[in-house]
C-alpha cells in the first residue's frame, strides 16, 4: 500500500495514477537516490484545468507545508 495525501491505496493503482498524469505533462518526475520525487506542473496543469490546484488547496490550508 501506499500513502498519498493522506489516502491509503495499493501500489499498483498509485503507480496507474502517477504515469497516466507523467504522461498528460501534468507531473513531473526525478531521480534522487532510490527514491522518485513528483511534483505538479502547476502550468500545465492550469493550462487543462484553470483554477482546479487553486481550489484543491484552498481546501486544506492547514496541510500546506506540514510535510
Amino acid at each position: 500500500m501506499q500513502q498519498a495525501a493522506g489516502l491509503t491505496i495499493s501500489r499498483s493503482t498509485f503507480s496507474h495514477h502517477q504515469r497516466v498524469l507523467r504522461e498528460a505533462g501534468v507531473l513531473k518526475a526525478r531521480v534522487d537516490g532510490a527514491r522518485r520525487m513528483l511534483s505538479v506542473r502547476r502550468d500545465a496543469l492550469d493550462a487543462c484545468f484553470p483554477g482546479l490546484l487553486d481550489a484543491v488547496l484552498a481546501t486544506a490550508p492547514e496541510r500546506i507545508g506540514t510535510r
